[in-house]
């Protein structure tokens, strides 16, 4: 596979089922970010169609292989991501990695730690979210070390399996906190900016990796601009998300999350942005 070829790695949150209503649960998150089932599935089909591949983070090609590879990945650990993603995963041989916020699992809505072993003996990737989902960029230097060592230490303890890519909470991170990050012992984390990744971006070093964010507003031909990176719809999305680092910049991360929650009708500060 040449080493310039695109890997398209999408950012999933949670997945619904085909009638359910997401009303009880919407305070929590962005109403878009909940998926139906059915559009979930015609996505990762869509990916199995043009003949990409679902890996993770560790099993990433050897150079000169020429197939075609796609992550899947998934924040905070809904409880869908196992009842509904993990069936349609299976059914077309996709990895996925599935970033959890420790202090979520166990919770309403969310998975518990049954699950989540499930899906590590489903061939699937367990990562960190954190602690508490809160932005990084908010908290002191003590506070960071806590999400990122200590959701690392759990996850470490309860599934027994080694723990070396960190999703950031709400895409909030700086230089600082990278370099907290790999101290820590991550080698891969991801942002939710849109910028295409490669087999060189990895290459066992530490990798800032970059996501396509998938809400249920995305139709299929606009799904299959995204994983080949058409020009015009990266560089829209890539427009809107720096507008929204912009005003983030201006007003304040805090401000900005009071604002995203007015706006979405969010009752909780644990939503996702």
């Amino acid at each position: 596979m040449a080493q310039n070829n695109k890997i398209p790695v999408l950012m999933y949150h949670e997945v619904i089922g085909e009638m359910e209503l997401a009303d009880k649960l919407s305070y929590r998150m962005t109403p878009g970010y909940f998926m139906p089932i059915e559009k979930f599935e015609t996505q990762v089909k869509l990916l199995a169609d043009r003949d990409y591949k679902g890996i993770d983070f560790s099993s990433l090609p050897e150079k000169g292989d020429d197939g075609k590879y796609g992550i899947i990945t998934f924040d905070d650990g809904w409880a869908g991501n196992f009842s509904r993603a993990l069936p349609v995963l299976k059914k077309y041989g996709f990895k996925a990695v599935f970033f959890i916020t420790v202090g979520f699992i166990g919770s309403e809505g969310y998975m518990g730690w049954g699950e989540v072993n499930k899906l590590l003996a489903e061939g699937m990737s367990i990562q960190s979210h954190g602690m508490t989902h809160r932005p990084l960029q908010t908290l002191g230097a003590k506070d960071i070390l806590y999400e990122l060592q200590e959701s690392k230490r759990i996850i470490e303890k309860q599934t027994g399996q080694k723990v070396s890519a960190f999703s950031f909470p709400h895409g909030s991170f700086d230089d600082k906190i990278l370099d907290s990050a790999a101290r820590s012992g991550y080698r891969v984390v991801c942002s939710s900016e849109l910028r295409p990744s490669y087999i060189s971006s990895f290459n066992g070093r530490f990798s800032v990796i970059g996501r396509i964010t998938m809400n249920s507003e995305i139709e299929h031909h606009t799904f299959i601009k995204l994983i080949n990176f058409d020009r015009k719809v990266v560089f829209k999305e890539q427009f809107i998300k720096s507008s929204k680092n912009i005003l983030k910049r201006t007003i304040g991360i805090n401000n900005y999350r009071k604002l995203y929650r007015k706006y979405f009708n969010i009752e909780t500060p644990d939503e996702i942005q």
